[in-house]
Order: C-alpha cells, then structure tokens, then sequence
C-alpha cells in the first residue's frame, strides 16, 4: 500500500481521529497552578522546586503535547504556554510569607 492510497483509506483516518478526541487533559480550566522554577547545576537542593505566586489556568491548547494558557490574579496574561510537566495543581495557601 503507498501512502497515498493509506491516506484515503477511510479506516485509518477514523482511527487516528479516535486517537486525539479520547485524550483527556490533566487540568481544566479555572484551576489554580503553581509554576515550576529553574533550578541551575549549583541550585541548592533545599530552595523551593515551585513557584510561590498562584495563577490561574484560562485557556488549554489541543496542540500535542497539551499546552496551557495562565494568568495572575492580576488578570494579566502570562507570555508563552505551558506544559502539563511544568505547573502543579494547587490550592490556595493556608500560610503566608512574611517578609
């Protein structure tokens, strides 16, 4: 079979399209998220791995792998996307810092 004629196999199409419309994302949107920080080679291992700002996911892109839009509680767009690895689900803090 070429792969022409594998693309207008009607079979194979309505495979791969069950394949993307079953994927379930991991957040929805409205949640609160915490972002994960970088950490360098000589980043001491004791400093927090995540963000202590909360935002708020408001829109998901079905791109693959799955991309999210977020915000602060600003109402401010943050730029670029993230990954589902990159932003963990939280709550709101039960602490607060103190400078």
């Amino acid at each position: 079979m070429t792969p022409v004629q594998a693309d207008t196999n009607p079979t194979s199409v309505e495979i791969m399209q069950r394949k993307i419309i079953k994927r379930k994302n991991k957040f929805n949107i409205g949640d609160n998220v915490r972002i994960s920080t970088y950490k360098g080679v000589f980043t001491k291992g004791y400093l927090p791995s995540w963000s202590t700002e909360i935002f708020k996911i408001v829109k998901i892109n079905e791109t693959l792998p799955t991309t999210y839009q977020l915000q602060d509680y600003t109402g401010k767009l943050i730029a670029g996307c993230f990954y589902s690895e990159e932003i963990l689900k939280t709550n709101y803090p039960n602490d607060y810092l103190v400078e």
